[in-house]
């Protein structure tokens, strides 16, 4: 077999399996390969080996495509109990499984998008399709260094930070904070750090000039404020001139700027770009006006985008104050004066519960069931985008111990502790393990979701605060759980006060869904319009 090796592949491996390493290399020969232990999980003694492989980038060669098969097959002949996933520049992980077919690890909203992958062949032709550039043929090839000055961040170290000051941005914050455009501040620098750091100004540019990985290199956001401020060190400014910054960094994020720059991350664990190297980039862009008309067509979306999540905030924030007075008997429901029953948590459960872990009793990584731990329960929901697998009869052992059924409520005992979710149906293709409680309700007494409510209000999550054990991994004790005080109405107010609370989650919810509708559209336009796929009308009006 020929070999590539221009294509990059970065392996990370679960840290114990480290004496595989150079099987786990050998496997992918041909290559440019580079490796890190440093995938830790919390009970790895019972999991298989793991292996995440990053692709740079969505151009991979046929040779490449060809050698990975390969070295997957070689790996699952070699090791029984193992689970290779491949991550792709958008952080989607691709679960690759001994036969070669694909089960796409993605968040709910987005499942349709990849609904067309079943096995690694669906995955290549996916890859060779983001691949594709279009260049509209009258957009001119630039260089960035002829339409703008370049500089360099300096100085602001982490103890130079300050609570109040001078404003300041550092290149960490373009990763955890900044997405396209910089329009609030986090960081501060006080008058003495002035001197020694470099002063921006609106419309300059941010590069990363490090990254951990090749599609992290060379990250940027337009600085959008009228306020003066300064850059730290890693950080490359770039001021442009008769060009729109705000296109600029939608552009260099997205399509053939986020490809070129890829291209010129050099080094392995810490990836760097240089300023030379952004300076001689050879760009196509449309002309000043389209740059203009591109943004405020992606300007009005975000507006929209704004108004709704402003909308959620007060939703939450009247949801918030309507869970503190109802579930506290500070505000009481008309037509109901009966005396409110002080209890317990156990007093009020039919019983508690726990699922399974594996140990002698099962093994990870096989089968179609889910094998929910603490990760997948968030927000009320359940997340089964990275959830292990386990198959039937495990599940059966898992249930035996747990006996979910519908109106059970699971939650989270360890680290974010009192994240819950209730069942509204008896659970299919799924259970728990050990660090998940199974709460069962006496619904003679307590309505489901009321005491749901209740473990999820402000109130409960002080009681956790204050009752939970462990210093670096917090738990709560099934006995702490069971004792913890309840101050209840009767069957029937609990019901009316559900509902109440029900019709603000479902109002909450929808809001929530119009955002991600809203926010998809954005996507679809971003992805068009900087690539000339979709081009605005010359009559568009730009105020």
């Amino acid at each position: 077999m020929k070999i590539d090796t221009k294509q990059q592949l970065h392996i990370l491996l679960s840290r114990e399996h480290k004496k595989f390493q150079s099987d786990v290399v050998n496997a992918f020969k041909g290559l440019n390969v580079s490796f890190d232990c440093g995938l830790i999980r919390s009970s790895y003694g019972e999991l298989p080996m793991q292996i995440i492989l990053f692709l740079s980038g969505w151009a991979v060669s046929n040779i490449a495509w060809d050698i990975l098969k390969l070295g997957i097959k070689k790996l699952y002949k070699k090791f029984i109990h193992i689970s290779i996933t491949i991550r792709d520049s958008e952080s989607i992980m691709y679960a690759i499984k001994s036969d070669l077919t694909i089960n796409v690890l993605v968040v709910p909203d987005r499942i349709k998008e990849f609904e067309h992958i079943k096995t690694i062949d669906d995955l290549v032709a996916h890859f060779k399709n983001k691949s594709k550039i279009n260049i509209s043929s009258d957009w001119q090839k630039t260089k960035l260094a002829d339409i703008g000055v370049f500089s360099k961040g300096s100085g602001i170290s982490k103890e130079e930070l300050s609570g109040t000051g001078n404003n300041a941005v550092r290149y960490g914050e373009l990763y955890t904070k900044f997405n396209f455009k910089i329009n609030k501040i986090y960081s501060f620098i006080p008058n003495e750090a002035v001197p020694f750091a470099k002063k921006i100004k609106y419309g300059d540019i941010l590069f990363a000039g490090s990254g951990e990985t090749i599609d992290e290199i060379g990250k940027s956001a337009a600085y959008l404020l009228h306020e003066d401020c300064y850059a730290g060190g890693d950080l490359i400014i770039f001021s442009p001139k008769n060009a729109n910054s705000l296109f600029l960094s939608y552009f260099l994020n997205i399509g053939e700027g986020r490809k070129k720059l890829r291209e010129l991350g050099q080094g392995q664990s810490i990836v760097h770009i240089y300023k030379s190297d952004i300076e001689n980039l050879m760009l196509h862009l449309p002309s000043l006006p389209e740059q203009n008309r591109i943004v405020v067509v992606l300007e009005t979306w975000d507006k929209i985008i704004e108004k709704i999540e402003k909308k959620i905030e007060i939703k939450k924030q009247i949801k918030k104050g309507l869970t503190q007075d109802l579930l506290t008997s500070k505000k009481r429901l008309s037509g109901f004066n009966d005396k409110w029953i002080k209890t317990t948590l156990n007093d009020v459960m039919s019983s508690f519960s726990t699922g399974l872990n594996p140990r002698d009793n099962f093994k990870l990584g096989f089968g179609n069931n889910y094998y929910v731990t603490i990760k997948n329960i968030s927000n009320g929901s359940l997340d089964f985008s990275n959830a292990e697998m386990v198959d039937d009869n495990a599940l059966r052992l898992i249930n035996k111990r747990s006996k979910l059924r519908k109106n059970d409520i699971v939650m989270s005992s360890i680290g974010n502790v009192g994240e819950c979710y209730l069942l509204t149906e008896d659970p299919k293709g799924w259970d728990i393990n050990e660090s998940v409680f199974c709460l069962k309700p006496n619904t003679k007494i307590i309505d489901p979701w009321f005491i749901y409510f209740i473990i999820t209000s402000l109130e409960t999550k002080k009681y956790f605060e204050n009752n939970i054990t462990g210093s670096s991994f917090k738990s709560i004790k099934m006995k702490e759980l069971r004792s913890m005080s309840l101050l209840i109405p009767g069957i029937q107010e609990q019901r009316e006060i559900t509902n109440i609370l029900k019709i603000a989650d479902k109002e909450i919810s929808e809001l929530e869904k119009k955002l991600s509708l809203i926010k998809d559209q954005k996507r679809y336009l971003l992805d068009n319009l900087i690539t000339g796929k979709i081009r605005t009308p010359e009559t568009l009006s730009i105020k």
